[in-house]
């Protein structure tokens, strides 16, 4: 009998992590090819399964944005949380939204900062910590951001978002391409049908002179991301400059003109097609 209860615990905890993982992996894409209402379901059965899950919050909030119902989400989470102030999870998720919020509006995240505080006074929580990181990142202060992502990564040993801001601040502000590089894989590993993960590692394999694995690796990006909705338009541009730098200029001219394919107004792209003709006059 013992066996059998140990069996039945087993089983059900394989069908929350199938289902956690098929909700997240199905989110995604259905995210990246613009299909927002399946978007939506998916993360929030993700999110379900999960409740610590930053990643499946983080694209079920932007999925908001897009659907045009977050202003109802935001008020809804403000209504919960004067019925139960003390309600963590509902406390931490609305200052995601906050913090969302204040990117679409190009402003600071200060509402978003004091939200998530008061959320990490009610206790110890990953996905707390994980936000305030991401807060912390984007107002400069990145020792402090690295101090909580590290104690989110110590809680949560699968919080992607955590991996993904650690690796970028040491990748583009301690110039730490090795260690960065190493958070980017774990990353990668723990959600590999998201495509940002594949974009950071190539940056970082690009950083260190991978060519080979940076090319593989932002062709993942655009592969999974071909609509170029996130990083995949980043992708096409940094594969076209990696190319230019090797002086492959026929494969840096395909990169761009894909990407100008995706943003045909980008002036950026056309500066850079232009260096390619510039350079490849030069040569010659």
């Amino acid at each position: 009998m013992k066996r059998f209860f140990a069996a039945l615990v087993f089983a059900s905890f394989l069908l929350v992590q199938n289902a956690f993982a098929s909700g997240l992996a199905d989110g995604l894409r259905a995210y990246y090819q613009k299909h927002w209402d399946d978007a939506s379901q998916n993360f929030q059965q993700a999110m379900k399964a999960d409740p610590n899950d930053s990643l499946a919050l983080v694209y079920y909030i932007v999925t908001t944005f897009w659907l045009g119902t977050s202003e109802r989400e935001i008020r809804n989470l403000e209504d919960a949380l004067i019925d139960n102030p003390n309600d963590q999870l509902t406390d931490t998720r609305l200052g995601y939204f906050y913090y969302t919020k204040s990117l679409v509006h190009g402003q600071k995240p200060d509402k978003a900062s004091a939200e998530l505080r008061q959320a990490a006074k009610l206790g110890t929580s990953s996905l707390v910590h994980t936000g305030l990181g991401i807060v912390d990142f984007d107002l400069g202060n990145f020792n402090r951001a690295k101090k909580e992502l590290a104690r989110a990564m110590d809680l949560n040993a699968k919080d992607v978002l955590a991996y993904e801001y650690m690796g970028r601040i040491l990748l583009s502000f301690d110039s730490d391409a090795t260690s960065a590089l190493n958070y980017f894989q774990q990353e990668k590993s723990l959600a590999p049908n998201y495509p940002d993960g594949y974009y950071y590692c190539a940056s970082a394999q690009d950083a260190l002179g991978k060519k080979d694995e940076a090319i593989s690796d932002y062709n993942e990006t655009i592969h999974l991301d071909p609509l170029g909705i996130g990083r995949g338009l980043d992708a096409h541009i940094s594969l076209g400059d990696l190319y230019l730098r090797y002086k492959q200029y026929d494969e840096a001219r395909k990169a761009l003109k894909d990407a100008l394919a995706i943003d045909p107004n980008n002036q950026v792209i056309k500066d850079h097609l232009a260096d390619v003709d510039k350079q490849q006059k030069a040569k010659h």
